[in-house]
Order: structure tokens, then C-alpha cells, then sequence
């Protein structure tokens, strides 16, 4: 499982530096291309919930985010998304929720005085960042659409590669602060 989150997270990095690659591409020659890659980080977070629920207490959000992330991949297939300024607010809104989601599994980790917490923390903070960046007229516009989604992609993909880091494999417990593995 450990694995497939790492995969997918490295996909989604893909993604985003396709994006950079090709700032001049419109969204609609992009958008198949996100969307699929958007599918395997949502199944692999709603897996690892299935696998990891009864040891890990933030694993739920794991759960939500993986809901969601299918939820707007589906959007995006569709063709949902019409205007630029809708795409930017999508993105927006998925990075920002990802980003809450990251803090709260972080102030869970703290609480039970687990490793990986700082990591969680730090990419919730950028992911938030990211998501009022994009919702914010005055910048977004000041950016290419595809830019702000390469940093999108970039910003969740390395999320979900940390995700999958700090997942462990099913034998082993959440190492706590001060005690050997």
C-alpha cells in the first residue's frame, strides 16, 4: 500500500511538471490528462483507509481526501469545468482541502507523539497557501492557468509521496518519540 501511495503521489509530480513543460497548452487538451492522473491518488487514499483504519486514528482523512479527489476527478472527466476562473477555484478549493486535511492529521500525529508530524504540517501550510493563491483573483490571473496547476499537481503530489512515506508497512506500529524500533 506503502507503495502505491508513493506511486501515485510521483504521478501527480508528473503531472504538474508536464504542466511546466507546456504553459501554452489549453485546458481542455490537458484535462483528460489530469483528471485520469487525479484517479490513482484518490483510490490509493481511500485503500489505505481500508488498511490502516484500525491502527491509525488520521488515516480517516486519508478516507476523505481520497472521496474527493475521485469526486473532482469525475467533475473534470465530465467536463464540468467550462471557464478558466471555475478551473483555478477547483483546484483552489481541492488543494486547500487537502491542506486542512494535512494540518488536522498533523495536530493528531502531535497528540499521540508521533513521527512525521513536521512533514504533515509543513506541506498543509503550503497546500493552504497554494489553495488562497488560487482563489485569489488578483494573483491567479497574474499566473497561466496550467501554472497554477502544475503547482497544484506538484504541491499534492509531494503531499501524497509523504503520505505514503509515513505510512507503515502492516506489521509495524507508529514509532513514537523516544522509543527504538
Amino acid at each position: 500500500m506503502r507503495m502505491i501511495t508513493i506511486l501515485s503521489g510521483i504521478v501527480l509530480v508528473g503531472t504538474g511538471i508536464w504542466s511546466f513543460i507546456h504553459p501554452g497548452t489549453s485546458f481542455l487538451s490537458i484535462a483528460f490528462v489530469l483528471g485520469v492522473s487525479m484517479l490513482l491518488p484518490g483510490a490509493s487514499g481511500i485503500l489505505a483507509y481500508i488498511i490502516y483504519r484500525k491502527r491509525a486514528d488520521h488515516v480517516i482523512l486519508q478516507l476523505s481526501s481520497g472521496i474527493v479527489t475521485i469526486l473532482l476527478a469525475g467533475m473534470l472527466l465530465s467536463g464540468l469545468l467550462i471557464t478558466d476562473r471555475i478551473v483555478i477555484l477547483f483546484f483552489g478549493l481541492w488543494i486547500l482541502f487537502s491542506g486542512t486535511n494535512r494540518i488536522v492529521a498533523s495536530l493528531v500525529m502531535i497528540g499521540k507523539k508521533l513521527y512525521g508530524w513536521p512533514w504533515s504540517l509543513a506541506s498543509g501550510i503550503l497546500s493552504i497557501s497554494l489553495g488562497i493563491i488560487a482563489g485569489t483573483e488578483v494573483l491567479a490571473d497574474s499566473f497561466t492557468l496550467v501554472m497554477i496547476i502544475g503547482f497544484t499537481f506538484l504541491l499534492e503530489g509531494t503531499n501524497t509521496i509523504i503520505a505514503g512515506i509515513l505510512l507503515k508497512p502492516r506489521g509495524d506500529n507508529h514509532q513514537k518519540r523516544g522509543e527504538k524500533s
